[in-house]
């Protein structure tokens, strides 16, 4: 507390610093002299800093090192963290007895620890090794790391490419480092890791630079898809886009599965004209199908009609739905992909949630219950995540609460495992319908706030709205009336024109709040909204309530107008809408 300058985690950079020293008095002392004089307490660096004297002194202990030891100790500068011995004499090109010397030397002289796995007793000691090899040297040695860890150094089967990926990086071999970083992306995206994915790709264009065009174009490609599965629609549309730029005009069939893919950055986003424009702009790429095409151009025809489904439905275009539907259906059926059949039994289903108008039957949801086994044969996590995720809208929107919450609880479980942000923001606001209509306030205040946390992570402005008009009635319930008239209205101003079915979560606390008020105008505009035609249906006698007051106030007839509301607002609360 008397330091002149004081950093924003003391117990985080404690640990640091006994990492970098070992706890050596001397050693830490200097550090913090060192950051003090720079003016980096109270922001300390990643690397911390090397003071001169520290420095000065670990040099004195180098120089009376054998060369032997030296040696050693330069290699395992190079390979830290990863000290085995046999790694340690195979990049340092000694036999292993002589590695087993040094080792015994640099043990003796308190410069590693260990026995099989070895490590610094102080990272400065490494920094200040490190710094001692020629920029040459250093070259060879990451070379030669690199070659050892890609054949030698199996953890799951295969090598830790991201670590092969960064020797070869540091040795200036710019083809095999994008190779491996381009393989440690493939190995995280199987495992559902997509940030990782993503930091990944990242590094290897930032070395490709002017590369060849279909490398970058590859990494392009698998960059919109991890970013896709985070939920950054937006930066995976540009990754596509420079996907595309860098594929030559007469591969058709890359350019169209390229131009669906943006095509469903822009239908994740709700944004239906753009998601169609793309869409059909890859089927006019690809050309009407022919009896000669080979089946991955069917399959690419196919995935652009299914994404022209989901644009369908999005958009509400029951008629255009209907027609596409029909005319895809024996092409699924005689050479679709178990995924494919998968995404067109998930049109059906929705087709079916549009005829019914969101008040779902039992056949309704038998069908996403099918749908879901099928994912489940189909075996992809991410498709079986959303098929679940289909049973618990289905249950919930039939009225079953206990039967969705179980469902959109395992697809919630489902979707965390696949990586995808993307579904979760959708789950957790039917989640928290769910527990709405349940009138458990409290399970809705977790999974809410969680809702607002993970949508501030993605982009997806439609449910961002969602997500506000439920803290919106969250604050209404709390009987914090500014907030609740804030959030909704900041929830119908993101929805925009858009024909989203459940604007009425927001539009019964705008209602609910101007009855209040006294603001009868403003409240009976709430009542309109509610009952577009865009709207899921209003239960029992709500509608009825609200068509009254929309009379009343059109006759002039203040009292019955604010009576007739009221009574909504009992019925809408008996409900659990409010």
């Amino acid at each position: 507390n008397q330091l002149p300058q004081r950093p924003p985690d003391p117990a985080l950079l404690a640990r640091r610093i006994h990492h970098a020293t070992g706890g050596n008095t001397f050693f830490v002392l200097e550090t913090l002299r060192a950051l003090l004089e720079d003016g980096r307490l109270a922001d300390p660096p990643d690397q911390l800093p090397l003071a001169q004297s520290v420095q000065a002194t670990i040099e004195r202990r180098l120089t009376s090192l054998s060369e032997l030891g030296r040696q050693l100790l330069e290699t395992a500068a190079v390979l830290a963290p990863e000290l085995e011995s046999r790694l340690l004499h195979q990049v340092a090109g000694r036999t292993e007895m002589e590695t087993a010397r040094g080792l015994d030397e640099l043990d003796d002289r308190h410069l590693l620890a260990g026995s099989t796995q070895h490590r610094f007793n102080h990272d400065l000691v490494r920094q200040v090794a490190y710094a001692g090899i020629s920029p040459w040297r250093q070259r060879i040695l990451h070379r030669r790391a690199a070659q050892a860890l890609e054949t030698t150094d199996t953890r799951a089967g295969e090598p830790v490419w991201a670590e092969v990926a960064v020797h070869y990086d540091r040795a200036g071999d710019r083809i095999d480092a994008i190779r491996c970083y381009e393989l440690a992306a493939l190995t995280a995206q199987r495992l559902y890791a997509h940030q990782e994915a993503i930091d990944f790709l990242k590094q290897a264009l930032a070395i490709d630079g002017d590369g060849p065009a279909e490398v970058r174009a590859r990494l392009q490609e698998l960059l919109g898809d991890s970013l896709m599965a985070r939920g950054q629609h937006e930066g995976a549309a540009r990754a596509y886009r420079s996907a595309l730029a860098a594929v030559a005009a007469e591969q058709h069939l890359a350019r169209a599965v390229l131009q669906r893919k943006v095509a469903d950055t822009f239908r994740a986003r709700l944004m239906t004209a753009e998601a169609e424009a793309a869409a059909l702009q890859a089927s006019a790429t690809l050309g009407k199908p022919a009896a000669d095409w080979p089946l991955e151009w069917l399959h690419a025809w196919l995935d652009n009609q299914l994404a022209l489904m989901s644009v369908y439905y999005f958009r509400g275009d029951f008629d255009m739905l209907t027609q596409l539907i029909a005319a895809i259906e024996p092409v699924v059926m005689e050479v679709g992909t178990s995924g494919q059949r998968v995404n067109f039994a998930y049109g059906l289903a929705e087709l079916a949630v549009r005829r019914e108008h969101f008040t779902l039957s039992q056949d309704t949801v038998e069908r996403f219950k099918t749908c879901q086994a099928a994912a489940q044969e189909a075996g992809g996590l991410a498709q079986i995540a959303w098929s679940q995720f289909g049973v618990g809208f289905g249950l919930l929107w039939s009225g079953d609460t206990e039967g969705a919450e179980h469902a959109l609880l395992t697809a919630l479980r489902q979707s965390e495992e696949a990586g995808t942000s993307y579904y979760e923001v959708v789950i957790l606001v039917y989640l928290a319908c769910c527990y709405r209509f349940q009138n458990d306030a409290e399970a809705a205040r977790g999974v809410i706030y969680r809702g607002l946390a993970t949508a501030s992570e993605v982009d997806m402005p439609i449910y961002e709205g969602a997500v506000r008009a439920n803290v919106a009635w969250l604050a209404w319930r709390d009987g914090k009336v500014d907030t609740a008239l804030a959030e909704a209205k900041r929830a119908v101003d993101i929805w925009g024109d858009y024909p989203y079915p459940f604007r009425w979560l927001a539009h019964w606390v705008l209602l609910a709040v101007h009855t209040e008020r006294g603001d009868l105008v403003e409240a009976v505009e709430q009542a309109q909204a509610i009952l577009h035609p865009t709207q899921r249906r209003q239960p029992g006698a709500l509608p009825a309530a609200l068509e009254e007051a929309m009379r009343a106030l059109e006759a002039g007839n203040t009292e019955t107008t604010q009576a007739a509301l009221r009574r909504a607002i009992a019925m809408a609360r008996r409900e659990n809408y409010l």
